[in-house]
């Protein structure tokens, strides 16, 4: 796949999501909070606060176009959970892990987003092929934003620079992946 907008459409995320004006059952507005709703299919994906931006699927995916148009990682898997509250997308980046002789790993670049607050915008570097909510929550568990390389926001703020400065910021995956081969390896040569 040569752009994020054929990613979009292949893995079925190539909808919007809006946010509208919540009432109670009797007619009252809810003035503190607004739902954000599924374009396509008028699906409720959550309730959030009134200051929380949209990251459209397109918008966030975009991001992987510059990596991918350098051929520096190509589009791997991208998908929804839930009826669209999580979405992911996936790229490969070219060469393995090894450790030792003769154990792999391949390197991914993972981008998360929900569209109902329950995971903030995340971008980072993980061994693990993301294909479901459980491989999705390990490349989460997995990830330090203390000490491994990627970010992190909330859906706040001006979020189109906050996806830009993402991108300047994960610049490092190639230093980040030696570096995690040389310490794998170290224990390796400890354990044997």
């Amino acid at each position: 796949v040569a752009t994020s907008d054929e990613a979009i459409t292949a893995a079925g995320l190539d909808w919007e999501v809006g946010m509208e004006e919540m009432e109670t059952e009797s007619g009252l507005s809810v003035f503190t909070h607004k739902a954000t709703v599924r374009q396509d299919t008028r699906q409720v994906l959550g309730v959030v606060g009134r200051r929380y931006e949209v990251l459209q699927n397109r918008d966030a995916f975009s991001f992987f176009d510059s990596v991918v148009g350098e051929k520096l990682a190509m589009y791997h898997t991208a998908g929804s959970l839930g009826q669209g509250e999580k979405v992911w997308i996936l790229a490969k980046l070219p060469g393995e892990i090894v450790v030792g002789k003769d154990d792999v790993t391949d390197k991914y670049l993972l981008l998360l987003n929900s569209h109902d607050m329950s995971w903030r915008v995340r971008m980072f570097f993980t061994p693990i092929r993301v294909v479901c909510q459980n491989t999705a929550q390990a490349a989460i568990r997995g990830f330090n934003s203390k000490t491994d390389p990627g970010v992190g926001f909330k859906h706040l703020g001006d979020i189109q620079k906050k996806v830009v400065e993402a991108q300047k910021a994960l610049g490092i995956a190639n230093a980040y992946y030696d570096q995690y081969a040389e310490l794998a390896t170290a224990d390796r040569k400890s354990v044997v």
